[in-house]
């Protein structure tokens, strides 16, 4: 069984090969949970990446886009299973809550 140092090691080099390394900024953990079945480790990055609306914008300053991705890795094979969007939804307080 991998440890929660190695699951996340596994899911932060999933996500820079996906999506190219050079593509992302501030990758962060945010929360890491193994199943109560002990089958699987959840773990949720959050990065930024560039966002463009338009190609006239690709000659400004492209705003940035934060994602939360959470990575399903099996605890015995280290494998990536599945990765979600996790959504984060503002409340009018200015925190914010998380949805599966």
């Amino acid at each position: 069984m991998i440890d929660v140092k190695q699951a996340v090691q596994v899911a932060s080099d999933f996500i820079k090969q996906l999506y190219g390394a050079d593509q992302l900024q501030q990758l962060t953990l945010e929360e890491v949970e193994l199943t109560d079945d002990d089958r699987f480790w959840l773990v949720t990055l959050g990065f930024s990446r560039p966002e463009l609306a338009s190609p006239l914008e690709a000659f400004a300053t492209a705003k940035q886009r934060r994602e939360y991705k959470i990575l399903k890795i099996h605890a015995d094979s280290g494998k990536v299973q599945a990765m979600k969007i996790r959504e984060v939804c503002k409340r009018s307080q200015g925190g914010s809550s998380a949805t599966y």
